[in-house]
């Protein structure tokens, strides 16, 4: 059954065509019985990678990636210079020879993303926190980086 979009408005920065095109015909090709769904090694499309945000305050940098289902042993979360890297892996439900996979629509594998972070940032107080299967990084600002309001004097 063909999903309709959330939203038809390309400005719209949460709106990814691809992502619904593919809903589409995964939708289409999933309805006609002869076709045998995607090896999971084969499903690796942008379906498969964490929905990431990334907003700035005044003292930090935070990003969130979704992972429903991982537990931290399953992400790592890595920072080298501006580059944050989350990378990695779902694995496969075990199933047995009686078990007859019906749809599979969640990628399994290993995964990765990576985003530049603006700015200088405190390295030695870099956090993250994995809860509900949302991951939350937060990257303290450098305070030499840091925006500030600055006095102005008359002579």
């Amino acid at each position: 059954m063909f999903r309709q979009p959330r939203s038809m408005n390309l400005a719209y920065p949460g709106y990814l065509p691809g992502r619904e095109i593919e809903r589409f015909f995964n939708d289409m090709l999933g309805a006609l019985p002869v076709l045998a769904p995607l090896p999971a090694s084969m499903n690796q499309s942008r379906l498969g990678m964490p929905a990431v945000n990334m907003w700035e305050t005044d003292s930090a940098v935070h990003v969130e990636a979704e992972f429903p289902g991982l537990t931290l042993h399953d992400v790592e979360v890595t920072l080298d210079g501006s580059l944050l890297t989350i990378k990695g892996a779902r694995r496969e439900q075990p199933t047995d020879e009686k078990t007859k996979v019906i749809r599979r629509e969640r990628a399994t594998g290993e995964f990765g993303v990576s985003v530049s972070v603006p700015g200088e940032v405190d390295h030695e107080r870099v956090s993250a926190t994995l809860e509900h299967g949302v991951l939350v990084v937060t990257l303290p600002k450098a305070a030499a980086t840091r925006a500030r309001k600055i006095e102005i004097k008359t002579k």
